[in-house]
Parts: structure tokens; C-alpha cells; sequence
């Protein structure tokens, strides 16, 4: 998700990250769940946008899944830890963010979600419509705080 400062509106990232539009990046963080297989496919099956999706995967388990079985393991990102290595779930969240390149939406799942159809459209739908009233509220808040003054 990209955010805006609700006052100035502009990002709230560093100016060395640049926009992967439209591109959503998707966190993984699993720790010995047998369902992470299934999340993956349920993610991309399901998105209206399949070339969208990146996918950024830390699975702490015993036997890692097989990435090149998998025909879009050009947009998974993944890394194997070995459970009785693993920090926690803080620790492989971030060690999932190192690999964000500015794409323009980030989403945290767990390792167990299953997908709706058209799920990406969707919240990408909903959050531009949250977006638009927090833009609309704070521009009236804005214009009520100045005919006060």
C-alpha cells in the first residue's frame, strides 16, 4: 500500500524508491504450515492481474517447497529457513521486506489465506476509495479549521 502524509500528500517513503505501478507486493511469512502451497496458488489463481503479483516468501519448515515446480516462480521472491534457525515471525517479516522494490501496493498475509476471485481488483478497488474519503475528510477538516481562524 502506498501512503500518502495526509498533509502535505506526499509519499512517505524515501526518494530512492521508485513505483512498480499497479504492482502488488505480497509477504509471506510461514512457519511449519502445510498450507503455504495452496496460499501461493489460491493467490494467483484467483487474481484478475497474475502478472501483478509479486511474491516475497520466508518458510520456516522442515522441507521447503519445490519453487521450480511452481509455472510464475519468476515472481516469488523465496527463502528456506530451517525452523529450529528461525528468530520468529518479526524476523522473517523483515527479512521479507528486503526484497520490496517500490512496487505501488504491499499486502501481509498468512500462510494460510485463501483468495477470493478478483481478490487483487478488489482491495485495490476498496483502498482507493478509502484513500479518496481520508483525502475528502482532512480537505474538509482543512477548510472548517481555516473559517475558524
Amino acid at each position: 500500500i502506498y501512503l500518502l502524509s495526509l498533509i502535505s500528500k506526499t509519499p512517505i517513503f524515501p526518494l530512492n524508491v521508485f513505483w512498480v505501478l499497479n504492482d502488488l507486493f505480497i509477504s509471506i511469512a510461514s512457519y511449519q504450515d502445510p498450507l503455504l502451497f495452496p496460499t501461493i496458488f489460491s493467490a494467483y489463481n484467483s487474481a484478475q492481474n497474475k502478472a501483478n503479483l509479486i511474491f516475497s516468501i520466508c518458510d520456516q519448515s522442515d522441507k521447503g517447497i519445490d519453487i521450480d515446480a511452481i509455472p510464475f516462480k519468476n515472481q516469488i521472491h523465496y527463502e528456506h529457513v530451517d525452523p529450529l534457525l528461525s528468530k520468529g515471525p518479526c524476523w522473517a517479516r523483515s527479512r521479507l521486506q528486503s526484497f520490496y522494490q517500490g512496487e505501488e501496493y504491499f499486502l501481509q498475509i498468512d500462510s494460510h489465506t485463501i483468495f477470493l476471485d478478483n481478490w487483487d481488483a478488489i482491495l485495490i478497488e476498496q483502498l482507493n476509495k478509502i484513500l479518496e474519503f481520508i483525502e475528502k475528510i482532512t480537505s474538509l477538516n482543512s477548510a472548517k479549521l481555516l473559517l475558524r481562524i
